[in-house]
Formats: structure tokens, sequence, C-alpha cells
């Protein structure tokens, strides 16, 4: 998980399922995790609406940092707010979502319908994170006073070769 800066005792972070690793061999789905964690020595409270993160994209740059567009994501119908409390030092996953890597080739092709995810095309290196995670602590008045909390930048290799023969390939 790459960790983002502190902010209220919490630290947003963009990350892979247990197991998973960074660099991807072949074209298909990779799925990433938002997560948030306290950093604080007391428990801290917030809400959040795991559905309304689709409506905005994470931002992705290539290994030049140069700003990459990815496509995809929805705009959810309501939203369901959840109320969390978070010990000190306990993280949890407050969503997760599909990446679909595509050659170059496949560009101008529709997307998906379904499920719901953004679509990265063509091979090489891109970072990838969150400027602004949406949780809002619950003991400010209003609570959209809080400041920012973003994820740290989580890199991604895309390769789209398969693994040698013999040989297992790492998973994204």
């Amino acid at each position: 998980t790459a960790w983002g800066k502190e902010v209220n005792g919490l630290q947003g972070g963009l990350g892979f399922r247990p197991g998973e690793l960074g660099v991807r061999r072949g074209w298909g789905l990779a799925t990433l995790v938002v997560r948030v964690r306290n950093v604080s020595m007391k428990e801290v409270a917030f809400q959040y609406c795991p559905e309304s993160d689709w409506t905005r994209l994470p931002e992705v740059t290539d290994a030049q940092g140069k700003r990459i567009s990815i496509k995809g994501g929805f705009l959810p119908n309501n939203c369901s707010l959840k109320k969390v409390s978070l010990a000190p030092g306990k993280s949890m996953e407050l969503w997760q979502w599909k990446l679909n890597l595509r050659p170059l080739s496949e560009r101008n092709k529709p997307l998906p319908d379904s499920p719901p995810y953004a679509t990265l095309d063509g091979p090489g290196k891109f970072i990838i994170h969150y400027s602004w995670v949406s949780a809002w602590k619950l003991d400010l008045k209003p609570p959209n006073t809080w400041a920012k909390l973003g994820t740290g930048k989580l890199e991604i290799e895309v390769r789209p070769d398969a693994p040698p023969a013999g040989k297992k390939g790492a998973k994204a």
C-alpha cells in the first residue's frame, strides 16, 4: 500500500490485494484497493461514501510524469454513508476498484458496461494515486471543512508479454 500524508490522524492508501504485486504480465483486470489507517493515539470516527469515489477517477501518470487519461467510472444514483470508528494503529479497506488493462490497439473500442471499472490502455509503468479520498471526520463542524486526505503514489507496471514457459508470472 502506498500511504499518503497524515491528515487529522488518518492516512489514505492505495494498494493491491494481499499477495498481489505491481507487475502485471498480459492484459485483463487488476484490482486496486483504497485503504485508510489510523496513525493517531486515539480512536478516529469518520464517515465515507464508497459509491461517490467512482465519480472521480484517480490521477495516473507514466514513468516520465506525463498525465495519462483513463476512462470509465460511473455516477451513483445515491450515496450510502457509512460511519466508522477506527482504533489507533488499525486500518481498513474503504473500497476496491477494477482497472481494465488493455493494449493500445483496443484504445478506440467501446468500454464494457459492467462491472464498473476504469480502463488503462497500453503497456508501461504507471503511477496511480487519489489526491482526495472522501472520508469526513465526524467531530468537525461542518465535516466538509476537513483537510484533503489523499493516497500515496502506487506504481504498476504492465508488460504485454506472458511469463516465460515454466515460470509463474507476478500478479497485478
